[in-house]
């Protein structure tokens, strides 16, 4: 073989060993693992609070709390936690707290009532908060397995910067609802460095046979179908017995029953957070009408969704 030939050879070499580094992208074989965290937001909202008086609350998706000035009050299990703007206090879907001012603390009435209203552009933070708390809420989930984790009220204190972040929020909200790409990706950003600095004991709870976990997500990405336990089974190449047991000894639930959970746990987060109808959420998560959707989440949620609305509207 001549040089001419030998050199040839060489560089369709190097142009193979190229193209399967570009195809592959990654020149690496080291295989790394992600965790995948599905974050969905519902709202973020700055608000001057007048009243802000709930017992035994529980929202199927996770809070954040900051409140720019001191006097507001959240408890759970017994232990209460006078608020502070140093502190940031989350709270885990379906976690039972209460609220109140501390000027209200005892007061015996057992009626729940929030009023309040958006801090605009024009008012004069320092006017309103001596007869208000000025209130910065975001509530998201952030999936399964995630959204399943020890009931609590978590605080973080924060650094001097974090407060700072959380002051730019607080003035964005101040002008509008609209969040472009680059408010939202910020907006993103606090929540998962804020639920970074939990325990990471946290989500020991959360680890979950990957067989259920593929088969929730598919629930979830599907939430308007509805699926018998043979197509579920079906997913993860098992026999329908063997994978409803399995399903029922990790999320402690039949799974029929988990399906209609979620599905009413959604509906909760629309009412919360939109104008949608019954009708219109009922459509939405596959229900075959209006009264079959009323008795499911009756069933789930212990009133129907009309006394639901009629509740919520008034505490979120």
């Amino acid at each position: 073989m001549n040089n001419f030939c030998i050199f040839v050879s060489v560089l369709n070499i190097f142009k193979m060993r190229k193209e399967s580094l570009a195809q592959k992208g990654d020149p690496s074989k080291v295989e790394q693992i992600f965790t995948s965290v599905r974050l969905k937001l519902w709202c973020c909202r700055y608000w001057q609070l007048q009243k802000w008086d709930t017992t035994d609350m529980a929202f199927p998706y996770w809070r954040i709390y900051w409140n720019k000035n001191y006097g507001g009050i959240i408890g759970y299990n017994q232990k209460e936690y006078a608020m502070s703007p140093d502190t940031l206090y989350i709270i885990p879907p379906n976690t039972p707290y209460f609220s109140c001012f501390l000027s209200s603390k005892n007061d015996n009435s057992q009626n729940d009532e929030v009023r309040g209203k958006r801090v605009d552009e024009d008012e004069d933070e320092q006017i309103i908060g001596k007869n208000s708390l000025l209130h910065l809420y975001i509530h998201f989930n952030l999936g399964i397995p995630f959204d399943y984790v020890k009931e609590g009220i978590y605080t973080i204190d924060l650094s001097p910067f974090q407060k700072q972040k959380l002051e730019n929020l607080t003035q964005y909200l101040k002008k509008g609802n609209v969040f472009d790409f680059s408010t939202t990706m910020y907006l993103q950003s606090l929540i998962f460095e804020f639920i970074s600095q939990l325990n990471s004991t946290l989500w020991d709870s959360a680890r979950m046979d990957k067989r259920v976990l593929t088969v929730i997500r598919y629930i979830d990405r599907n939430i308007s179908q509805n699926y018998t336990n043979d197509e579920l089974a079906s997913l993860v190449h098992m026999a329908t017995n063997s994978f409803s047991r399995l399903f029922h000894n990790v999320m402690e639930t039949p799974l029929q029953l988990f399906i209609k959970e979620r599905k009413i746990n959604n509906a909760c987060g629309l009412f919360d957070h939109s104008e949608l109808s019954i009708e219109e959420v009922a459509h939405q998560l596959g229900f075959a009408d209006r009264y079959h959707f009323s008795r499911i989440f009756k069933q789930i949620r212990g009133v129907s969704p009309g006394e639901y609305c009629k509740i919520r509207k008034l505490i979120s």
